[in-house]
Parts: C-alpha cells; structure tokens; sequence
C-alpha cells in the first residue's frame, strides 16, 4: 500500500486553484505585463458545459468569425442560443505590486503573479498603448476596475516601471516569473477551455445544450462570462540591458507610500459528422519588443 506522509513534496496542484487577477469595482491596481506572447483560443460557451475550444482555424476565425466546414460548434451556434459564437480569448502571467486603494506601490515592495484571462478590448487596448509607448515591460500599468462583473477596466500608462527601478524587486519578481512560467506552462491554457474532439461527445455537449433554457446573444467577450458566472459550469522577449542610469528608489523598514511623480497618459447545431475532427494547434499572438531594450537573459 502506497503512504504519503505530511511533505510539501506531495501537496497537489491545480491550475484552477491559482487565483487569476481579478478587481472590484472602483479598486485601482498597478500592474506590469511582463510577457510579450499570449497563449489565445476562440472558444464556445455552452449551456451546462462551459467553456468549448473552437475547432475551427484560427485564420478563418479571426477573419471571418465562424468555420463551419471545420466546427461543428460554429454550426450549431447558429441554431442553438445556448452555444455562442466562437470568441477569442488570452491568458497570460502578470505582476501585480501591493498598493494602498489609489494604486500607489508600497514599500517594502510586494508582488503577486497571476494568470490573466481577458479578450479582444482587452488585447486591442494593450496593442493600442505598446504601438504608442514601445514595450510596456517597461512602463507599469496603472488599472482601474469600473465594472466589477464584467471585468472592465481603464488602462492608463505610466512613463516608468517600479521593477526596473529597483534592483533587489527586479531579481524578485524575474525569478519569480521564470517559476511561474514553468509551474503553470504545460495547464495555464485550461484556463480558458477545454478541447472536445469525440463525434460522440460533441453531438452529447450539443444535444444537451439544444434541451436548455436558451439565453441571449451577448455584445462582447466579457458580458458572456459575466452572465453565467451563476451558471454551474459542468510567453517573452529579451532583457540584457535595463535602463542604464535609472535611479533606484529606497527600501523603508516601514511601509509607506511611494509618491507617484508620473502622470498617467490616457489613452483609452447539425449533429457532428462520425470522422474524428482534428484540433488545429493553438496560436501564440506576440507582442514586439523594441531593439532598444533586451529582456532574454533577465526573463529567460
């Protein structure tokens, strides 16, 4: 008989137990960014199962929004409310520093790292601020939460980022991020869906779906998961230089407030064919670096 006694070495581990990085309506939060490529799925939501990978191809998807030679899920969301619409949604990890209710970082300096979970406003409007400021591993975001069930956000960035100021925070928080990135590499996608490629099993997942109460169709990402949280649901660039000359600001014993000289810039279904279905691989959407700043031998 197999014995496991009281040893870290056999807690378990769940992608799912991971906090993602979630605000309170009004709460403020400084945050960094700290990958360049996000993993990204478009997925179905379906009543009574949750969330769905979209079979279809990722091309076809983005620019057409359904693939209905290739998802049955695409087909029977024309059918069926309770199947959405294939929508695009990321993951990624990000730091977030301890703040007080304003968003300003406290010392000695604190961090938790999180997966983020968000979709196409999201995305846009970091590709918005990183197409204006460069690369935003090194500008910190200041965020504020102006809808709490929905997630919405207002991002604003800021002209520097506390870790590259710091060189005890910066080793903090790159190692950190590398066991992180390890830890959660191999499940962190699960977090957005799961995929569903049995004929059986899709036509099971559809069937049920077509028998439930069917609800509306939904303008953006975020109004869908909001509405059914009440529903039972069955990676980087380099780094090797940073910032040369950039001043470090000073550890207190105490922890106390750092002002913020910098000023944010706003910017503000047919049942399913018996041959297997093939999944396609999953697509990475990067986001550049500039030449000017490496990241590699800090974050690899």
């Amino acid at each position: 008989m197999t014995k496991a006694g009281l040893d870290p070495e056999q807690r378990s581990y769940s992608i799912f137990d991971v906090p993602l990085f979630k605000m309170k309506k009004d709460e403020k939060a400084r945050i960094l960014v700290i990958e360049t490529e996000f993993e990204v799925e478009f997925r179905h939501w379906v009543e009574e199962t949750g969330y769905v990978f979209c079979l279809g191809d990722y091309k076809t998807m983005l620019d057409t929004g359904q693939d209905l030679p290739h998802c049955v899920m695409c087909k029977a969301a024309q059918q069926y409310k309770a199947i959405s619409q294939g929508r695009r949604s990321f993951v990624t990890l990000m730091v977030q520093y301890r703040t007080n209710s304003k968003g300003q970082v406290l010392t000695p300096y604190s961090f938790d790292i999180h997966p983020w979970v968000f979709g196409d406003d999201k995305f846009n409007d970091l590709l918005n601020k990183k197409e204006q400021w460069g690369d935003l591993r090194a500008h910190d975001l200041l965020v504020e939460c102006t809808g709490e069930q929905y997630q919405k956000f207002r991002m604003d960035v800021l002209p520097e980022a506390i870790w590259l100021k710091d060189a005890k925070l910066k080793g903090e928080i790159a190692q950190a991020y590398k066991e992180s990135r390890q830890l959660y590499a191999k499940d962190i996608r699960m977090l957005l869906g799961r995929t569903i490629t049995e004929p059986d099993r899709l036509t099971e997942i559809i069937n049920g779906a077509a028998g439930t109460v069917t609800v509306p169709d939904y303008a953006s990402q975020a109004e869908v998961e909001g509405a059914f949280s009440d529903v039972g649901k069955a990676e980087p660039t380099d780094f090797s230089q940073l910032l040369e000359g950039t001043p470090e600001v000073p550890a207190e014993a105490e922890a106390t407030e750092v002002a913020e000289a910098e000023q944010p810039a706003v910017a503000e279904v047919p049942a399913p064919a018996s041959a297997p279905v093939q999944k396609p691989v999953a697509a990475k959407v990067p986001v550049e670096a500039p030449g000017s700043v490496n990241f590699d031998d800090l974050l690899k």
